[in-house]
């Protein structure tokens, strides 16, 4: 159960990040610091009780190369000089620490230990006197095979007279072998502790973080029509995050302000502009209805510019309906329509289509509740606003009769089931851009 929870604490710390989100970066950043630091911490540690250990270990072998000197003094009053020597490195001689004198490229005086099996083992006997031979004793620790020593070689004087080398070698391997273990204890300590420490960041970057997200979701939320209202609200937050928003507000406040004014613009334009076109709309239907004797030239100009002037005041009339819905002030007049006769009166008096647009009437199509096909439907009655839905089909076939090639008809197929209708403008043209389909509707 505790490793279970675990994972699904750190499933919860590290759902929705992603490799370039600022919390990433900065629990990543403060991990390899407060890594480097531990791993530091531990290497600093490891190798000063290496030091001590070395250091206290050599202060004995050097205190104990002049006792050695000392008592060799104090036996040659009753032995010889060598027997003195051999019988002051047998009394310091013990079953982890060996010595011997070379002078002259000669063993004047060895510990019998040397000799012995626990030492022969390995070679260990042949390699430190080998390290002698070739100057390679050097004061440290040295590892020969498994066991692990502390090496010291010094001038050995005996009431005044040089004896030569002194070599020392203490076996210190139970004493490194529990260091070793203490060091990789430390590591496994710091691993774990630098991981929790990582979880720790990243739960309190996530924290940190959490009013920066909760502003970027509420800015999210803002649409053009929530502008007049629409403020981002982040309670006990950092001043830092107060301040965006703040920023934020006002610059939602002057977009408020811009958007109506644009909105105010747009509707008042429409509307002073489709007045008095709609007045020279009359007179030139005026002109053309009153006088027929007018040229052929002046008759086409006059029909030119009566349908300019129409489509300019259908332009006009959009533009004040796009007002008027973002205003939500758009009243849909709803009325029971019959949607094939709306359509086939459409394409009968649009000149624009000519031939192209076909109407077509197939029977209902199935629905989940009647999967079997179901016989024609005479009855394609919607409850609708006629002119806008008129408005709606008359630019999709403006599009498609645009947009196609010319040879090619364009369908339009009227469909009902029990639940809906369905209107489909069916044409051969190359299609919209994929990128470009999400902002149509």
């Amino acid at each position: 159960m505790p490793r279970f929870a675990l994972c699904q604490a750190l499933s919860h710390v590290l759902s929705g990040w992603r490799l370039n989100s600022l919390q990433l970066r900065l629990t990543l950043g403060v991990a390899l610091v407060s890594m480097v630091g531990v791993g530091s911490v531990a290497g600093l540690t490891s190798w000063r009780m290496q030091q001590i250990l070395i250091a206290s270990r050599k202060a004995d072998v050097l205190a104990l190369a002049d006792r050695v000197a000392q008592d060799a003094a104090m036996y040659q009053a009753s032995r010889s000089p060598a027997a003195a020597l051999q019988r002051s490195l047998d009394n310091r001689t013990t079953a982890d620490r060996v010595l011997w004198v070379r002078q002259s490229g000669q063993i004047t005086a060895q510990s019998d230990m040397l000799t012995m099996s626990v030492w022969q083992r390995d070679g260990i006997a042949a390699e430190l006197l080998a390290r002698a031979d070739r100057g390679r004793f050097q004061p440290g620790v040295a590892r020969l095979g498994s066991q692990y020593f502390v090496l010291c070689a010094q001038p050995l004087q005996v009431a005044g007279t040089d004896q030569g080398m002194l070599f020392i070698a203490d076996n210190i391997t139970p004493e490194q072998r529990s260091l070793l273990a203490l060091r990789r204890l430390l590591t496994a300590v710091s691993l774990i502790g630098w991981g929790l420490m990582a979880i720790a960041i990243a739960v309190y970057m996530r924290r940190s973080l959490a009013p920066l997200r909760r502003l970027s979701h509420q800015a999210g939320l803002i649409s053009a029509q929530d502008l007049d209202h629409a403020a981002l609200a982040v309670d006990a937050a950092p001043s830092e995050v107060q301040e965006l928003a703040q920023a934020f507000n006002a610059m939602l406040h002057r977009l408020s302000i811009a958007w109506r004014q644009q909105r105010q613009l747009v509707g008042n334009v429409s509307h002073e502009l489709r007045t008095p076109l709609t007045v020279v709309q009359g007179y030139i239907q005026s002109v053309l209805r009153r006088s027929p004797d007018l040229a052929p030239p002046q008759r086409e100009g006059l029909v030119i510019a009566a349908a300019e002037t129409d489509r300019t005041i259908q332009i006009l009339q959009t533009l004040l309906d796009l007002a008027r819905i973002e205003q939500g002030q758009l009243q849909l007049q709803l009325a029971p329509v019959a949607i094939d006769d709306l359509a086939a009166q459409l394409i009968a008096r649009d000149p624009s289509f000519g031939d192209r647009v076909r109407l077509k009437l197939p029977a209902i199509a199935p629905s989940a509740a009647t999967p079997e096909p179901a016989p024609v439907s005479s009855d394609l009655t919607l409850v609708t606003d006629a002119a806008r839905l008129e408005e709606i089909l008359r630019q999709l076939l403006h599009n498609a009769v645009q947009f196609s090639p010319p040879a090619q008809p364009i369908d339009v197929i009227l469909q009902s089931t029990t639940t809906q209708m369905i209107i489909q403008v069916c044409d051969r043209g190359a299609g919209l851009p994929t990128a470009a389909q999400p902002h149509i509707f």
